[in-house]
């Protein structure tokens, strides 16, 4: 009898967040024991009931995600790895400068009124939360195509389309349609950061970056988050990445703070603090995030009603009035976008139209019209940079964007990252 029932449990593999296949919940309270990082172990007790969306899994259950809980395969431990190859890097890059020119190497080395490597606290990742983290300096600021000042942009009135006339969406009422509109296009870039922020932190790269994002992505879909969760978290994480300088040891804590306050921020029922404990690995306990997400909400000024592309993207795509795949397949651009800093420097809007342009190209249902063209503000003249880096997203294989093909591969989601590009169009 019981060989028969651990042979049932083994045919049923259970995650982080419950059961795979039906999300069963484990029982209503569970004591359970997590290795923190000084090594002592602690306990807690878990109280869980079924309207939360997030379960903790029993103990000796498997998780779901790449990063196990007392394995190596950890986030911080990959970002560790690449910090290494970072560090290795750049020794040997001075080492070959300093044997050119040692003095003029030397003169130019430091940044100025920069603390030593050595005696600076951020690189210490043993140090406290409110020592691990300091102020960047100011960004320069963002510019279009053009060469004009993001903020200068001023959007074009357009016009109510038929979609709106015939059937009215709540979230935009007829009556205050222009006005929502205009105060999305007057916003968006209110909260610009540079795309070169990842060059004022001395710790981490935009690999290491890559791949918390990634993982954030992996953590987002298994959670059962909704999608503007996600631009938001990437969202805070960017901008406070861009304001204070991280240690890598604390990047995936930044992450996961992030992630617990856009939650509370856009879902219902947000996912516990103990839900990102155990998700984590057990790399941070419940004072490192609560530490980390005070730290954070203040370094963003408590500003989370900001506009990132889900929003224009969504409009542009009711306006467009084509097919769910082609929704899917916006969103999988723009997820994929995440990956790389330099689509920072595009507005929201465009980035949102420009994915809906690939969509219709690789999806015919319907074509880039003029009632597009009016309600995005962009020709596609005016998208061609934006253009060609979308193209390489989908024709050049990002090896770190597994979690992103993998959630866009359901058939749920009409499988769009299984959708082949072809040159030609």
């Amino acid at each position: 009898m019981n060989r028969a029932r651990r042979s049932r449990k083994a045919q049923a593999p259970r995650g982080v967040l419950g059961d795979i296949t039906n999300n069963v919940p484990r029982p209503a309270a569970l004591e359970k024991k997590v290795q923190t990082n000084s090594g002592t172990k602690r306990k807690y007790a878990s109280s869980l009931d079924s309207s939360s969306v997030s379960k903790l899994a029993a103990e000796s259950l498997t998780p779901t995600s790449r990063f196990h809980l007392g394995t190596p395969d950890s986030i911080s431990a990959h970002i560790d790895r690449l910090g290494l190859q970072h560090e290795r890097s750049s020794s040997l890059k001075k080492s070959s400068k300093r044997r050119l020119d040692h003095k003029s190497r030397s003169s130019r080395s430091s940044p100025p009124s920069s603390p030593s490597h050595s005696s600076d606290p951020i690189l210490d990742p043993r140090s406290d939360i409110g020592e691990s983290v300091e102020w960047c300096d100011r960004r320069s600021p963002i510019k279009s195509d053009d060469g004009t000042k993001m903020a200068d942009y001023q959007p074009v009135e357009v016009s109510i389309p038929d979609c709106d006339l015939a059937d009215s969406d709540p979230q935009y009422p007829l009556e205050y349609l222009p006005e929502i509109l205009a105060h999305y296009r007057k916003k968006e870039t209110r909260e610009a950061v540079s795309p070169e922020y990842i060059s004022l932190q001395p710790d981490i790269d935009y690999r290491m970056r890559a791949v918390l994002v990634d993982w954030l992505v992996e953590v987002h879909h298994n959670f059962k988050l909704v999608e503007p969760t996600l631009f938001l978290t990437i969202n805070i994480v960017d901008r406070f990445l861009s304001r204070r300088r991280v240690t890598r040891a604390k990047l995936q804590l930044v992450g996961c703070a992030s992630m617990l306050l856009a939650s509370k921020y856009q879902e219902i029922f947000a996912p516990e603090i103990m839900d990102f404990v155990y998700i984590s690995a057990a790399a941070y306990d419940r004072d490192d995030i609560i530490k980390m997400e005070q730290v954070i909400i203040s370094t963003i000024n408590f500003s989370l009603s900001v506009i990132t592309p889900y929003q224009f993207a969504m409009r542009f795509v009711r306006v467009s009035q084509t097919n769910e795949t082609i929704k899917f397949m916006v969103l999988y651009i723009l997820e994929l976008s995440f990956m790389n800093l330099k689509f920072l420097s595009y507005r929201p809007s465009m980035m949102a139209a420009t994915a809906l342009f690939i969509a219709l190209k690789l999806i015919p249902s319907s074509s880039w019209s003029k009632t597009l063209e009016e309600q995005t503000g962009y020709s596609v003249e005016q998208m061609n940079g934006c253009l060609r880096d979308c193209y390489q997203l989908l024709t050049v294989p990002n090896r770190r964007a597994v979690a992103i093909a993998k959630k866009f591969s359901s058939s749920k989601v009409c499988r769009v990252s299984q959708i082949q590009w072809k040159r030609s169009t």
